[in-house]
């Protein structure tokens, strides 16, 4: 069974954290085959990307270009 968090709040927890990191893995190897056989990319337009406010990290809209 795999935990997703201390029973005290306050507490650090590095099954949370194992957790984490096995769930960016697939969106990493997502990405590096992505690359691979797209690796010509760019911005379609740099001042059109848009940026969340809050605690939501990344862009909100983000335009490529493949070429």
């Amino acid at each position: 069974m795999v935990g997703f968090g201390p029973a005290d709040p306050g507490e650090s927890s590095p099954c949370l954290t194992d957790v984490r990191l096995l769930l960016d893995q697939p969106v990493r190897v997502a990405l590096e085959v992505w690359l691979e056989r797209i690796p010509t990319l760019s911005l379609a337009d740099p001042a059109a990307v848009t940026w969340p406010t809050g605690q939501v990290r990344g862009p909100r809209t983000l335009w490529l270009r493949i070429a």
